[in-house]
């Protein structure tokens, strides 16, 4: 009787193992959630505010992440040289890869977005051969950061609204 359900235990534990893993695959740097506004302004490229225009799916024969592009126009930036009203290009994070995922939802919704520089493929998979090719470069968001929702955003727009305004005057 041990040895006939040996099989099915190993298999359950492999299966939880895999799902576990999957689950835990994106792990922040302590301090990446709770730094402050001015830690991320500081440590971004790029701090905008904008809103999502499209989301372009793949081809069916091609259904990979880095085929999906997600367009957001920029409506205030607050900090790097992109301008108002520019449509920037995003890549799709995995779910669980630390990288925001962007669903079909998310069209004509705001954020609040803390960039680093656009790479040409995932930040965590690209390397200089990639960087030097002719692919196009986009930005991804972290999820370990402080972009959010508009909605969710009233202290961080506060803290930009009062930087832009010192550095206007």
């Amino acid at each position: 009787m041990v040895r006939k359900s040996f099989p099915v235990v190993a298999l359950i534990v492999s299966v939880l193992f895999l799902l576990t893993s999957e689950a835990v695959a994106c792990e922040c740097r302590a301090g990446d959630r709770t730094a402050s506004t001015s830690t991320a302004f500081e440590k971004a490229e790029t701090v905008i505010v904008g809103t999502v225009v499209d989301i372009t799916q793949p081809s069916p024969e091609r259904q990979d992440f880095d085929d999906q592009n997600v367009s957001i126009r920029a409506e205030t930036v607050y900090k790097g040289k992109e301008q108002a009203g520019v449509i920037l290009h995003f890549g799709q994070g995995q779910k669980t890869d630390c990288l925001w995922y962007f669903s079909k939802q998310m069209i004509g919704k705001k954020f609040l977005l803390y960039l680093s520089k656009p790479t040409k493929a995932r930040p965590y998979r690209t390397t200089p051969e990639i960087e030097a090719s002719d692919a196009p470069a986009k930005y991804y968001v972290s999820t370990c950061g402080r972009s959010e929702a508009i909605e969710k955003a009233a202290d961080d727009l506060e803290w930009l609204n009062q930087v832009k305004s010192k550095n206007t005057k």
